[in-house]
């Protein structure tokens, strides 16, 4: 059992398949600019490198 404030909030963790471009990443760096945890998968790893990138300009934390 984790102990953990309850006034905090779980921060949601998004899944995203085809994150390396187009409106998969548009899906990305939107839940990233809400505050996500985003995680984006996809077969090119520097477009997906790219994603974090953004997610994590939009203000969301990413797990490329």
């Amino acid at each position: 059992m984790s102990s953990s404030s309850p006034s905090a909030a779980p921060v949601p963790v998004i899944l995203v398949t085809g994150g390396s471009r187009g409106i998969g990443r548009a899906i990305c760096v939107a839940f990233g600019a809400q505050g996500h945890t985003v995680i984006a998968a996809g077969r090119d790893t520097a477009a997906l490198a790219k994603t974090g990138q953004q997610v994590r300009a939009a203000g969301g934390t990413d797990a490329v």
